[in-house]
């Protein structure tokens, strides 16, 4: 998670050139796309497994956000989301389908 105007500058120490904002949105709007079938992978990985370690961290984007971390092994699944609370969980879909060992930090919702 690098800001766009940081992420323009160190491109451009490497290659010489300033890549514009909008070039840079399209490259990673491209690769978002060509990794949903892979991550569509993982998340039924990591469904399968035996136990999850879950977890949200806050994140200032604008505004607050949440990050929502789920993983086992070395798979790690984070979800950027406005709530932390039960809205996020049944909103994500992972935890009502997952049928394994939770482990948290007790956290009430």
């Amino acid at each position: 998670m690098v800001a766009l105007n940081r992420g323009q500058k160190q491109i451009s120490a490497i290659i010489g050139r300033v890549i514009s904002e909008a070039s840079l949105l399209k490259f990673i709007w491209h690769f978002y796309k060509s990794l949903e079938q892979w991550e569509a992978g993982e998340i039924e990985s990591l469904l399968k497994s035996p136990s999850v370690h879950v977890d949200e961290a806050s994140l200032r984007v604008e505004k607050k956000y949440w990050i929502h971390v789920y993983s086992s092994g070395k798979i790690t699944l984070k979800l950027l989301h406005r709530n932390r609370g039960k809205e996020t969980i049944v909103g994500s879909n992972f935890i009502p389908r997952y049928g394994g060992v939770i482990i948290h930090d007790c956290w009430a919702s």
